[in-house]
């Protein structure tokens, strides 16, 4: 009996710790063949549940870009073309907590000291919320040129975020009450930081420039050019020297050994068209969407692609979230 008693145990010991895997959601549009006017399919906030399937999440929603999750109590907040969404109860109700002067919000993101405290990136500038998303004021102090792609709160220095903008790479030392630009003087797409080594930075410019910091996003460093316009950077939560980007147009490329060579790892995928990639938060398994092909990942450095689902789709972000 007390075999079977610790068996059950571990049994369910096992299971909670299988549930508390971060998920992989993502924000896209059902957009293949789409004519204006008609119904929309299923859009908006989907939940990865394996396989090739997936699980839509609140009302369709043309544009999803940016998907948040945490705050004090668990809150969702999405990053939307009509401004910033919220969610407290799961996803079952939702509510624009932005003004009508928020519009075309590209990015948000959870401060990692500060749970309370929230950055939205928009065509027209930084927005912040010093309550979990309920409230926002424009902080947008230094930034020559307003369109932001991309925010990222720093996980080793308090009060400390970068952001993608449309004029370079610029850091604020204060939670956005102002910026300063640390990066070259061109339009950046996308940025992320380094869970493995928060030194370490990746960002990349719409022209295809990728470049590297590493010594917390103070000085970068141009460490490749692609052929076509990038569309997203990811760095990997679990080794130091591994980041990727993808292109719209060349494909997937590869490091691992911090920027020195770079792979290109497109072989597998149905074209080279790709809209955003992330890597699992353990394990090393890079996925990337694809223009309407699908969401795919490879576990092999990009010897195979596994297919994953969403074909139709045009996907704006992908998160994985420990809930």
């Amino acid at each position: 009996m007390r075999v079977l008693i610790l068996a059950a145990g571990v049994a369910v010991l096992t299971a909670a710790v299988a549930s508390a895997q971060p998920t992989l959601y993502v924000g896209l549009s059902n957009s293949k063949g789409y004519v204006v006017g008609a119904k929309l399919q299923e859009s908006g906030l989907f939940r990865y549940s394996g396989d090739t399937s997936w699980v839509h999440i609140g009302w369709n929603h043309p544009f999803v870009s940016g998907i948040a999750y945490g705050g004090p109590s668990g809150t969702w907040l999405l990053a939307s073309g009509n401004g910033a969404l919220r969610s407290v109860d799961d996803g079952k109700s939702w509510k624009i907590t932005t003004g009508w002067r928020v519009t075309e919000a590209q990015h948000i993101a959870i401060d990692h000291f500060d749970p309370n405290l929230v950055y939205l990136a928009t065509s027209y500038g930084i927005w912040r919320s010093l309550d979990d998303g309920v409230t926002w004021s424009e902080s947008s102090l230094g930034l020559p040129q307003k369109y932001t792609q991309a925010i990222a709160p720093d996980r080793k220095a308090a009060r400390r975020v970068v952001a993608a903008t449309e004029t370079g790479i610029f850091v604020s030392d204060n939670s956005a009450g102002e910026w300063r630009r640390v990066g070259p003087a061109t339009a950046m797409i996308d940025v992320a930081q380094s869970a493995a080594d928060p030194d370490r930075w990746i960002a990349g410019s719409r022209s295809g420039a990728v470049y590297l910091s590493t010594d917390g996003g103070l000085t970068w460093s141009l460490v490749t050019q692609a052929d076509s316009e990038l569309t997203g950077v990811a760095a990997d939560p679990s080794y130091a020297n591994r980041f990727a980007f993808v292109t719209y147009g060349s494909g997937a490329h590869l490091t691992e050994d911090g920027g020195a060579t770079w792979r290109d790892v497109t072989e597998g995928l149905p074209l080279p068209y790709l809209v955003e990639t992330v890597f699992a938060p353990t394990g090393g398994r890079l996925w990337v969407a694809t223009k309407e092909e699908g969401i795919y990942h490879t576990d092999d450095d990009g010897a195979s692609w596994t297919y994953a689902g969403m074909t139709g789709t045009m996907v704006f972000d992908m998160v994985f979230v420990d809930r």
